[in-house]
């Protein structure tokens, strides 16, 4: 898997995973994927396949909201997203970083 860097356009090819489908009507609005466009936005791609977009929304000068996207596919690929994410937390300039995650 390769990382590069996010595109709105992205999400149109993104099969999301089952417990995201109720964002499909969301993500299909170009003006939602532009929002996420960030200079901390990346695209997991794999033998060119959307695996997963995500990146950090920058709340306001040290405090960020994590967004993740991901495709039935990304199981496969954990360790690689794992290990991107490790790097990722790693050099992000916020002093809080936070998600919400639904816990079902």
């Amino acid at each position: 898997m390769r990382l590069v860097k996010f595109s709105a356009e992205h999400l149109a090819t993104l099969r999301l995973q089952r417990s995201q489908e109720g964002m499909s009507s969301i993500i299909s609005d170009i003006r939602y994927g532009q929002s996420l466009e960030t200079l901390w936005s990346f695209t997991g791609v794999h033998n060119d396949t959307i695996i997963g977009c995500a990146g950090a929304v920058e709340l306001w000068p040290g405090r960020a909201c994590l967004w993740a996207l991901l495709s039935d596919d990304a199981g496969r690929h954990f360790l690689t997203i794992h290990r991107a994410v490790e790097g990722f937390l790693k050099v992000a300039p916020w002093s809080r970083i936070e998600a919400t995650v639904d816990v079902s």
